[in-house]
């Protein structure tokens, strides 16, 4: 669950990494309607990475702004194009393609551990939308 004691132990209070976190609030009641979590560079290459994604589906506008802002914000730091983790076919997907995004292939593997649960590869690949925060490499 992406919730506030979450963001803060991933990114907020991450040692030795640096995050942007964009908010997208109500004009009048400044409550929080979705975000963006962006990273400035990686081994070395000067890219801006998507790390994490929560915005409702139900507002097209609000998550399309919200992706504008996140390119707007890799162009003002001079990287070179931004990257994100988005499961084919997925709305997000969708929503990455209809701003200009290019599927690339990737160097990592999607990983499912079993341990408790009973979450096969079938519903990671069919069902489940991940972002690169919920790697451990970023």
């Amino acid at each position: 669950m992406r919730d506030a004691a979450y963001l803060e132990w991933r990114y907020v209070a991450c040692p030795g990494l640096d995050y942007a976190i964009l908010v997208a609030r109500r004009r009048w009641s400044r409550r929080t309607d979705a975000l963006a979590v962006l990273r400035a560079g990686w081994i070395g290459e000067p890219i801006g990475a998507l790390v994490d994604w929560i915005v409702p589906r139900d507002e097209p506008g609000l998550e399309r702004r919200l992706l504008l802002a996140c390119h707007r914000w890799c162009r003002e730091r001079g990287l070179a194009r931004m990257v994100a983790w988005a499961r084919p076919g997925s709305h997000a997907d969708a929503l990455l393609r209809s701003a200009g995004h290019v599927e690339r292939e990737s160097p990592f593997l999607l990983t499912v551990l079993r341990g408790h649960g009973t979450v096969g590869v079938e519903d990671m690949r069919d069902r489940w939308d991940y972002t690169i925060g919920d790697s451990d490499l970023f």
